[in-house]
């Protein structure tokens, strides 16, 4: 279950355009719901987080696509394995043993160009 205090701080990082809490929120939802997936899709006109629980995926939040670029560098920047400018190729990373809200998980991330 999504808990309402954490979307809720996820949705306001998305009204600021404030990339690091953007991140730092979208992670903690994901944990504490429980996520097997965090899902960062770029559509026609916007772009939406969703994330798995139970096998079904999930919408967490919209935001302009004006932001998507600056939080999948995020994420490539923080796994420490990808390369920001690159974006024609997959890329793949997996993080061991990260303590996030009081919790040890393991992390792994995929890239790959779109469409859009």
């Amino acid at each position: 279950m999504i808990d309402i205090d954490y979307k809720t701080k996820l949705d306001e990082a998305v009204l600021q355009s404030d990339v690091v809490k953007i991140f730092d929120n979208l992670l903690t939802v994901a944990v504490e719901a429980g996520a097997s997936d965090i899902h960062i899709e770029p559509l026609e006109n916007y772009c939406r987080i969703r994330i798995r629980i139970d096998g079904i995926l999930q919408e967490l939040v919209q935001y302009p696509k004006n932001l998507h670029e600056s939080i999948i560098s995020k994420f490539k920047i923080e796994s420490g394995q990808m390369r920001p400018d690159e974006k024609r190729v997959p890329q793949d990373a997996r993080v061991s043993s990260v303590t996030l809200t009081n919790k040890e998980i393991d992390l792994r991330a995929n890239t790959f160009p779109s469409v859009w």
